[in-house]
């Protein structure tokens, strides 16, 4: 969602740069990007742009970049 037609949604999720590359320390980086999906701002800015399917149920996806 980062551009979506009424809806500018960078920096909406959390990134982070940095991470050493130790399992734990990037498993951790993983976990925190995917719940940035359930914080409050990103929720409401989902709701706002009816970002839903057939239910009507508001589905949030997220995919997780790793760099070198």
């Amino acid at each position: 969602m980062e551009d979506l037609p009424g809806q500018a949604g960078a920096g909406l999720y959390d990134s982070f740069v940095g991470v050493q590359p130790e399992k734990a320390e990037i498993k951790k980086a993983i976990l925190d990007v995917f719940l940035s999906l359930f914080t409050k701002r990103a929720v409401i800015s989902r709701r706002q742009i009816k970002l839903t399917k057939g239910s009507g149920v508001i589905v949030p996806l997220m995919a997780v970049l790793i760099q070198h």
